[in-house]
C-alpha cells in the first residue's frame, strides 16, 4: 500500500521544518516495510515484529508509534488497532557528558594556536567555523537543532546574547560568555566572505556557503571527536557536559534551568543524572576531626564556625 506521506507532511502546518523531516523519515521506514501489505490488516503484533526487526530502542519505538498513529488519524482510519496501542516510555540512562578536558581536545583539532587564546592566525575557514561551533555549544547550552536553526540576525554580540527558537515554537534568550563573543566576532568576518546571499543561519558550510544542516553538524562533531581520539561524540554531549560542569562548580538548580531553558525541574534532574559519583567526589568534603574541632577540610578551604580561609 502506498502511503501519502508527502501530502500528510504538507498539511501538518503545526510542525517546524526539522520536525517534518523527522516524521517523514519514520513514515518512510514504515512505508518501506509495508510494501504491498494491506495497511488496514496490519495489527499490533505486526508492528511489534517490525520494531524488533529494526532493533530499535524504546525512544525510536515510541516515536515511530506516535508518528504512525498521527498518519492513521489523518487518513481517517479511526478503527485501526494501532490507534489503541501504547508503548511504555522508559526513562533512558544518562548519556555521555563531555568534560572540559575533552572539549579542549576537540578544540585542538581545529588547528587554532593555543586553544582559548583567540589566536587564529593562519587557520582555515573550516577551522575557525569548527572552533566557533564548539565554543558556541559549550557557552550557550544549546541543542543541536537550535544551533542549526539560529539565524544571524538573532545574535547580539554587544549584549552577548543570542535568541533561539525552541521546542514549541517559542523564542528564548541565551547568554554568551566573553570568550564565545570573541570567537564569534572572528567567525562573522569569515562568514561574510563565504556565505551565500540566501543564507540566514549563524553557521554555514565552508564549502557551499549554505546554512549548516543537522547532518553536517553531526559529521563535524564526529570528525573532530575521531581526530581527538575520543569515542563517538555528539552535539548533545556538550549540553550534558555543561550541566555537569555547572553542578561541579556549585551552580544552583534555578540558574541551571534558566541557562538550559528547561521548563520543568524533572528534566533538569534528568540531565544532572549525567554527573556520576566519581564526578561528585571532586566536590566531596572530607570530615576530619582535629583536636575535637570537627573542621571540614578539602584541598583549598578549611571551614570552621561559618568562616572560610584559604589554606
Amino acid at each position: 500500500m502506498t502511503l501519502q506521506i508527502d501530502t500528510y507532511i504538507a498539511e501538518r502546518y503545526d510542525l517546524a521544518a526539522s520536525s517534518k523531516a523527522t516524521v517523514a523519515k519514520h513514515l518512510g521506514y514504515w512505508a518501506a516495510w509495508l510494501d504491498d501489505r494491506d495497511l488496514e490488516a496490519v495489527g499490533i503484533a505486526d508492528f511489534e515484529a517490525w520494531i524488533e526487526e529494526k532493533g530499535w530502542g524504546n525512544s525510536m519505538h515510541t516515536a515511530s508509534l506516535g508518528f504512525i498513529q498521527g498518519y492513521l488519524k489523518w487518513a481517517g482510519m479511526k478503527e485501526h488497532p494501532l490507534l489503541g496501542h501504547k508503548v511504555k516510555r522508559r526513562k533512558p540512562a544518562p548519556g555521555r557528558a563531555l568534560t572540559k578536558e575533552e572539549v579542549f581536545k576537540l578544540l585542538a583539532q581545529c588547528n587554532v594556536i593555543e586553544p582559548g587564546s583567540g589566536n587564529f592566525h593562519g587557520v582555515s575557514a573550516q577551522g575557525i567555523r569548527d572552533y566557533a561551533v564548539l565554543v558556541f555549544l559549550w557557552s550557550t547550552w544549546c541543542r543541536a537543532t537550535e544551533l542549526c536553526e539560529v539565524q544571524l540576525r538573532r545574535l547580539n554580540l554587544k549584549k552577548q546574547e543570542v535568541v533561539f527558537k525552541v521546542k514549541g515554537g517559542a523564542y528564548e534568550t541565551a547568554i554568551l560568555g566573553p570568550d564565545a563573543r570573541d570567537v564569534l566576532e572572528m567567525w562573522l568576518m569569515v562568514r561574510a566572505e563565504i556565505a551565500r546571499s540566501t543564507a540566514r543561519g549563524l553557521f554555514v558550510s565552508t564549502v557551499t556557503g549554505k546554512d549548516l544542516t543537522y547532518p553536517s553538524l553531526d559529521r563535524l562533531i564526529r570528525r573532530l571527536g575521531k581526530a581527538a581520539g575520543l569515542k563517538v561524540v555528539s552535539a548533545h554531549d556538550f549540553r550534558r557536559g555543561t550541566v555537569r560542569q555547572h553542578v561541579l562548580e556549585g551552580g544552583s538548580d534555578l540558574e541551571g534551568m534558566a541557562r538550559g531553558r528547561w521548563k520543568s525541574h524533572s528534566m533538569y534532574r534528568h540531565y544532572v543524572g549525567s554527573v556520576s559519583l566519581e564526578h561528585l567526589k571532586q566536590k566531596q568534603w572530607i570530615q576530619r576531626v582535629d583536636g575535637g574541632s570537627g573542621e571540614m577540610v578539602n584541598d583549598q578551604f578549611t571551614i570552621s564556625s561559618g568562616r572560610s580561609t584559604r589554606m
